[in-house]
């Protein structure tokens, strides 16, 4: 486990300019669906509490100071994020590619908090 915690430790110093490019991403798409489909549709609401739980994330975690609250809100955020890219795809807009980067950033982070979790409860 240390290993993987050793090779993922990057993310802390990266994690900040991570999300705000991640929710610059999601201003965009919500900018193109409003455009498109005006302040009614339900997919801009949807995303619009997407952006309401990836903005608080960092909030939420360093104020709990708990790694399984991270990780229970990473995982929170990749299914809204999978379900948020579905919808879009329905809509057949190109904005549905856009959210990989937040996918995979979500994906890491939440492997390495599950490592550092395993190494916390398991192996000591």
């Amino acid at each position: 486990m240390e290993k993987i915690i050793n090779s993922l430790s990057w993310i802390d110093s990266a994690a900040t300019i991570v999300w705000i490019v991640l929710i610059l991403i999601m201003l965009i798409i919500i900018k193109n669906l409003h455009s498109n489909f005006g302040w009614q549709d339900r997919t801009l609401k949807f995303g619009l509490i997407l952006l309401l739980v990836v903005v608080a994330y960092p909030l939420y975690t360093r104020f709990f100071l708990q790694l399984e609250i991270g990780f229970i809100g990473n995982i929170a955020t990749l299914i809204m994020t999978l379900i948020y890219m579905k919808r879009i795809r329905v809509k057949k807009m190109k904005e549905a590619q856009w959210l990989w980067p937040q996918i995979i950033w979500i994906c890491l982070v939440s492997i390495y908090l599950a490592s550092m979790l395993i190494e916390d409860h398991i192996v000591h």
